[in-house]
């Protein structure tokens, strides 16, 4: 009963992430140009212990970081009919961008998280939004993205709230509107502009939302468990 538990339903946390926090625009921008790794796309070989021999497997391709240090970030399709490079720093700034063309004044805040292989990157962007469903209960809508190289991770945009919703400390984000698109395709930058004008103009409905949760009872354990599970909480 004293356990401690952190849900995200769009944002996992990364163990042993290189973190990178920004507190405004121009933040963001220079993580997306000179922080988060680009990749390039090389061969891949196979050796034949046998024969000793190398010979390269056409249909693959491997991902290196472009860093003096190269990581190998991925293996996927060496075809960009199934597999298409998404580089996290245009993912980033599209976001920024997205921004910058609302008429508003946003200072975005929030950080960028990139596993140790360079294979996944998420992000929390907030935006200045927040609900108060409940007096003194205010709670700041934000924007989760997640994307990768490995060839597993398309690209996700989550739009939802983070808080406390448990006495033990348990934390959720649920992501109330969500945009994707998997590397089959180029990067499609609109969702990056669909993700940013939904986190701001669906304050209303996210706050209703919460609204309505708050006022729900629950009748008895089995109603309690599909609620849980619903939310993906074993």
């Amino acid at each position: 009963k004293n356990a401690f538990l952190t849900c995200f339903t769009g944002g996992s946390v990364i163990a042993n992430a290189d973190r990178y926090d920004f507190s405004d625009l121009d933040g963001l921008y220079q993580i997306a140009e000179d922080e988060v790794p680009d990749v390039e796309r090389h061969e891949v070989y196979a050796h034949n212990e046998a024969l000793d021999e190398w010979q390269e497997v056409p249909w693959r391709d491997s991902l290196w970081t472009d860093e003096e240090d190269s990581r190998m970030a991925g293996e996927v399709s060496a075809s960009d009919d199934w597999y298409n490079v998404i580089q996290y720093g245009d993912i980033l700034e599209s976001v920024g961008q997205a921004i910058e063309a609302r008429d508003e004044s946003i200072s975005p805040e929030g950080h960028v998280e990139v596993s140790p292989s360079a294979h996944k990157m998420t992000a929390r962007v907030g935006l200045d939004q927040t609900v108060e469903p409940a007096p003194g209960d205010e709670i700041d809508v934000d924007l989760r993205i997640r994307s990768g190289h490995s060839g597993y991770h398309g690209l996700k945009f989550d739009i939802g709230a983070l808080r406390q919703v448990c006495s033990n400390g348990m934390m959720a984000f649920i992501a109330d509107q969500s945009y994707e698109q998997t590397h089959s395709e180029p990067f499609q930058k609109q969702f990056a502009y669909h993700a940013v004008d939904s986190a701001v103009e669906g304050v209303d409905q996210v706050e209703q939302r919460l609204e309505d949760a708050q006022e729900r009872e629950l009748r008895n354990m089995d109603e309690a468990a599909l609620v849980l599970h619903d939310f993906g909480v074993d």
